[in-house]
């Protein structure tokens, strides 16, 4: 047993080598205030003699912005919406943050500072760390107190990501406002914990997690209680994320505490149910539990009760440095943990909760609470690249890393894909000689066959989740509630594969050169596409209809998804518009006739396969 283990601790720390550095240190927290210029991006043309806006927490000094289009818009960075979650705030809920005196300045969008993380981290090159991270921006065409016109405009709300799709980096410095702000919106960006400092649970009621979850949540309540004095309508806000945002965005959708706080909802290359997620209250202790070994939290890893161990180990994690739990983060994943998500959602329920108080984020698994009819009843817009898993495969394309990976396939799997502690122990073999089989055949995994293991990773990553997603939201949610499917072909000049040796499609992150400029221009065809892009998802902010009736640039309506037909839109090359039905079907349902888990052997019979049909708008 041995033997194997140790074996899928290498390859596993092989598949996170693009984004995860297991000798990284974080950089020491900064005062507030204290910023780094970001390397990579460059702040968009700024004039002088900056907008004020009064809110009613005190005045702000924005900064003029110009658009890729020559449009002038006001930027509000670095805006408080948290008290720095430090000391005894550390592993708790935020707190609001409080009034101010005087006018708060509004600095480059490179220098607010991002929560703490790896100093490696990818997206987040050049740029501050500090545990004081809790702060929004709002880029806005019209900051008054009341719209001179006095219409409001639709507010998108967005979630960042982080590498391949985890919970553990990230920040708002790379997502600025020059494509989108060229139509009619608010844009507001924020950051929120991440890695242990924003995810980490003792799963009882002393710590029971989701900390950047409700994060997001407070910044939530900040646009809907302040972003009328910024030009927007609280009564229009449209919640969008990719990767570990796009899966926060649908938690929000199962959090009944969310309610009222957003009317649409954007996912981009994930769900809630995304490969393993969200982890068991028991899963997430016994990681918050290591970590404490890690760091020497020796008392609080013995054989003490439940709550007190639990209060020991906080006791601990609060005293040790910031740097100190980030560093230590990838020494686990480097100890076997799957590479897409170490720390992240979890369910704040079971045995130990009992007879504690506790306001939960995810009080029940995402399925149970669409299948009780305790979904928000909200609009929800989902879809994936076509290659996803091309970033995950670019990353391990050596023939050494092919090998280790073909001869231990088997181990390796069941943890990246999350069904690990799902699936039966007996149907483990059975399942794995089917995914084999399925993409490899009876071949061996070489660089010829590069793009099948892209196809694994972006079907047991992403396609399997989001298909299953899809039709339970169609199934169990109202009318008034549609879910509207897509898949990105369109292969533009840039890609989040651009510095591996061979770009494997249109990948994993590809779709955020549409929404932001990402330190690159755009050539005429992607400004075609972005522009085609941006408006769909507009139509869909303002109307909940990427297609609205009406509308003489649509021939025939986006239709949503149905409970046995997954109806789709595919934007393919230059942004032509296809429609299609069962999402990449045989390999979706070659998934969901798997047998991962105890609710999958009961709906296998359930299954449908489906066939892609497409048309041209």
């Amino acid at each position: 047993m041995a033997g194997p283990m140790r074996v899928s601790v290498l390859l596993l720390a092989l598949l996170v080598a693009a984004a995860v550095v297991a000798d990284a240190q974080a950089k020491e927290e900064p005062k507030r205030g204290k910023t780094v210029k970001k390397q990579l991006k460059m702040e968009p043309e700024v004039e002088a003699d900056g907008p004020e806006v009064e809110l009613s927490v005190g005045w702000l000094n924005g900064r003029w912005l110009t658009t890729k289009a020559g449009r002038r818009v006001a930027a509000f960075t670095a805006v408080p919406y948290a008290k720095p979650p430090v000391g005894d705030l550390r592993f708790q809920a935020p707190v609001p943050a409080e009034a101010w005196t005087g006018a708060r300045d509004s600095p480059p969008l490179q220098d607010v500072p991002v929560c703490m993380q790896h100093e490696n981290a990818a997206t987040t090159q050049g740029m501050t760390r500090s545990e004081d991270c809790l702060y929004l921006n709002v880029f806005t065409p019209k900051p008054s107190n009341g719209t001179q016109d006095g219409t409001a405009l639709p507010v998108l709300v967005w979630l960042h990501g982080g590498a391949l799709g985890s919970f553990n980096e990230g920040g708002s410095g790379a997502y600025g406002p020059e494509y989108l702000l060229d139509r009619e919106l608010v844009l507001v960006t924020l950051n929120y914990r991440v890695g242990a400092l924003g995810f980490l649970s003792t799963g009882d009621a002393a710590a029971s997690g989701n900390w950047g979850l409700k994060d997001q949540q407070l910044a939530l309540r900040w646009v809907r209680e302040h972003i009328a004095a910024l030009g927007g309508d609280p009564d229009k806000v449209t919640l969008m994320g990719h990767a570990a945002g796009a899966v926060s965005t649908h938690c929000h959708l199962m959090a009944r505490s969310s309610g009222g706080l957003f009317h649409r909802a954007v996912s981009m290359g994930g769900s809630a149910l995304t490969a393993g997620l969200p982890q068991s209250g028991a899963a997430a202790r016994r990681l918050a539990l290591r970590l404490g070994a890690k760091l020497g939290c020796r008392d609080a890893v013995g054989e003490a009760s439940t709550a007190k161990q639990s209060a020991e180990l906080l006791s601990c994690l609060r005293d040790k440095p910031a740097r100190d739990l980030v560093a230590h983060e990838s020494e686990l994943r480097d100890e076997g943990l799957c590479p897409l998500v170490t720390w992240g959602p979890v369910v704040e329920g079971g045995e130990h909760y009992e007879g504690q108080v506790v306001v939960p984020f995810l009080d029940m698994h995402p399925i149970d609470t669409i299948t009780s009819g305790l979904a928000l009843d909200v609009p929800w817009l989902a879809g994936l690249n076509i290659n996803e898993g091309g970033l995950w495969a670019a990353a391990i394309q050596g023939s050494k890393q092919l090998e280790a990976i073909d001869a231990n396939l088997n181990v390796m799997a069941p943890v990246c894909f999350g069904f690990n502690d799902t699936a039966r122990p007996e149907d483990l073999p059975e399942i794995m000689q089917e995914i084999r089989e399925f993409y490899f055949g009876a071949n061996n995994l070489t660089r010829e066959n590069i793009y099948d293991l892209s196809n694994m990773f972006t079907d047991g990553v992403v396609l399997s989740s989001l298909d299953e997603a899809m039709r339970l939201h169609a199934a169990y949610l109202p009318a008034t509630a549609p879910a509207f499917l897509y898949l990105l072909s369109h292969r533009g000049q840039h890609s989040a594969a651009e510095a591996y040796a061979q770009r494997l499609g249109v990948v994993h992150g590809d779709e955020l050169f549409h929404l932001f400029p990402m330190g690159v221009d755009q050539d005429a065809a992607d400004a075609g596409a972005s522009k085609k892009f941006i408006d769909l998802l507009l139509n869909f902010a303002i109307t909940g209809n990427p297609t609205p009736p009406g509308d003489e640039r649509y021939t025939f309506p986006w239709k949503p998804v149905e409970s046995e037909e997954l109806e789709f839109i595919e934007f393919s090359q230059n942004g032509r518009l296809l429609k299609g039905r069962g999402l990449l079907g045989h390999r979706a349902h070659f998934w969901s006739a798997l047998a991962l888990s105890e609710r999958n052997v009961q709906n296998m019979e359930a299954s449908v396969r489906f066939t892609r049909v497409r048309d041209e708008f």
